[in-house]
């Protein structure tokens, strides 16, 4: 009964392992939720586009800053250098000083400002040996002031060009950075396209007021005319020291009086049957037309000196306008909304 018993045990064992492991039921994993609720079945909705910039880190708006600095400057500086050259180059022909000779002692390339700016080496109507030396004295004194507000002038204009070349360019960064914000919005948008479009528009915004604070452009024509008025004064030196004389008045009066006075007088057209008692006759103590006033003056070489002192004080000033007025509109805010 034993031996039977262990048998069937066996046998039962055997038959437990050869039988299949039960299976697991399986597992339904839960649908992905949609984070936008679709009305009614319409249609799909719309997911935002995700920039594909990484996110910001905090370092990386001081990067931009710094950035935006170094723009600034490299573009004012090459607009500047740009704006002075041109400058130089289109008004060396309104330059008073005489042109220096080249390192090599050969002659100057521009020969035609070498001869009209050449400085007189005597002045003959003045003939005092003290009064003589300070005449060229104040020519030289007027080259430099004429040529000191002629280089102020293409400065100016230099800020000016400078101005707008930056407002150019960081006009056309903020244009981009919108254009990004606008396609993103402003919450899918990285942080760094937004720190860039605050700061090129916080820049135009600031160099826009430039114009009517500095008053640049009646600084480029006070300056060019203080320029013209000490070349004038500079013409009439080297006139004087040749002639002895200044021009005063405008000649096209005085010439053209002369050209009427210099007329051929025709002699009256007598008729042979006329008596000669009848031919008007010239009245006696009739004045004989006045000479035309002359244009110009001759004047003693004190004299001269004196009239250029006077002339000088007329003209020396340093013009360099600003509107402080302009300041507190600033902040106005049609400048922000262009309204």
């Amino acid at each position: 009964m034993i031996n039977d018993e262990e048998t069937q045990d066996e046998s039962q064992d055997n038959d437990a392992k050869q039988a299949p492991p039960a299976q697991q039921p399986e597992q339904v994993q839960p649908a992905p939720a949609n984070p936008i609720a679709n009305d009614g079945g319409a249609g799909d909705a719309v997911q935002p586009q995700e920039s594909v910039l990484p996110a910001p880190k905090w370092w990386s708006f001081l990067t931009i800053g710094v950035a935006m600095i170094v723009i600034l400057y490299a573009t004012s500086e090459i607009a500047m250098k740009v704006a002075t050259a041109k400058g130089k180059s289109m008004t060396n022909e309104f330059r008073l000083a005489e042109p220096s000779a080249k390192p090599d002692g050969s002659a100057t390339a521009n020969t035609a400002a070498a001869i009209t700016n050449a400085v007189p080496k005597e002045c003959k109507p003045a003939s005092d040996a003290g009064l003589q030396p300070y005449i060229l004295k104040q020519r030289a004194q007027l080259v430099v002031l004429g040529d000191g507000n002629l280089d102020t002038a293409i400065e100016f204009g230099s800020y000016f060009y400078a101005n707008i070349v930056i407002l150019a360019v960081f006009g056309l960064i903020s244009l981009i950075s919108l254009l990004v914000i606008t396609k993103y919005g402003v919450s899918g948008t990285n942080g760094n396209v937004v720190a860039i479009f605050l700061l090129s528009t916080g820049i135009g915004l600031i160099y826009q007021g430039f114009f009517g604070v500095f008053q640049q452009r009646k600084n480029v024509e006070a300056n060019m005319s203080q320029s013209i008025s000490y070349g004038q004064l500079v013409k009439q030196i080297d006139t004087y020291c040749i002639t002895g004389k200044v021009a005063i008045n405008d000649p096209k009066v005085s010439l053209a009086a002369i050209a009427q006075s210099a007329e051929p007088v025709k002699a009256p057209t007598v008729n042979p049957a006329t008596p000669a008692t009848a031919v008007k006759q010239p009245q006696t103590g009739e004045q004989s037309p006045k000479p035309p006033p002359p244009f110009y003056v001759a004047l003693e070489p004190a004299d001269f000196v004196l009239y250029i002192d006077a002339k000088m004080r007329e003209y020396q000033k340093l013009s360099i306008l600003f509107d402080d007025k302009a300041v507190t509109s600033f902040t106005d805010s049609s400048r922000l909304t262009g309204f």
